[in-house]
């Protein structure tokens, strides 16, 4: 997993790291880097679809999208 975290382009994996390594919540990050929210959760959305298509299926898969989940819902408080 963490070399298909390392194929993010920079800032999109700097954001995704921050979000669910270091359990920042959005606004947090956005505040660091210094970019708007919003920007926060396109870069999100970008590197959960990356991981989705180069994990492709299986019981990784769906295992790291559980974990996901449950920490997406505490970011947006």
């Amino acid at each position: 997993m963490e070399q298909v975290i390392d194929m993010l382009p920079k800032q999109c994996r700097k954001v995704f790291l921050l979000s669910r390594f270091e359990n920042k919540k959005y606004h947090q990050i956005a505040e660091e880097c210094g970019i708007s929210p919003k920007t926060v959760e396109i870069h999100m959305s970008k590197a959960l679809r990356h991981l989705r298509l180069e994990l492709n299926g299986g019981w990784l898969l769906a295992t790291v999208f559980c974990l996901l989940s449950i920490q997406t819902n505490a970011l947006y408080y």
